[in-house]
């Protein structure tokens, strides 16, 4: 799915890439949201989700799946999960990072801080159908294709 803004003086453009990607090494495919654009001259591209979402708000499913994988599970789901919980000694808690990663709100991942990483493994599993319900939701309402193979 593309989409492509330009601006009245055509000094400013984006164009806004979802796909499901499988790239060799994945088990699976993965959501990707990603723009490539031009501001008075100079170029910009990637995961620019704040400013896809500024020109389409209703991206934001596709944002919050960037990838995860085609079930919806965000990438390394538990090792990331505990690592922005500040279950390490080399990460402070960070809820906010953590709730944009499960798709929560940051009150419900504070709450999750608490857990040993085995208890939150075993919350992750209970997870799963709500992500998978999230993915086939997201790739129905933009009509994403399924990719058959890796790139």
């Amino acid at each position: 799915m593309l989409r492509t803004f330009k601006g009245a003086d055509n000094r400013y453009r984006i164009t806004a890439t979802a796909k499901l990607s499988w790239l060799c090494g994945n088990d699976k495919p993965h959501f990707s949201l990603t723009a490539d654009g031009k501001d008075h001259g100079s170029e910009f591209g990637g995961c620019c989700h704040d400013e896809i979402l500024k020109h389409w708000p209703d991206l934001q499913p596709l944002a919050d799946l960037h990838l995860s994988d085609i079930d919806g599970v965000p990438m390394y789901a538990l090792e990331n999960g505990f690592y922005h919980l500040g279950g390490t000694k080399w990460e402070k808690a960070k809820f906010d990072i953590a709730a944009r990663h499960f798709r929560i709100t940051e009150d419900e991942a504070r709450k999750l801080a608490s857990l040993t990483k085995g208890e939150l493994a075993q919350w992750v599993e209970g997870q799963k159908p709500r992500w998978l319900a999230e993915a086939n939701a997201a790739i129905g309402q933009f009509a994403l294709e399924r990719p058959a193979t890796a790139e």
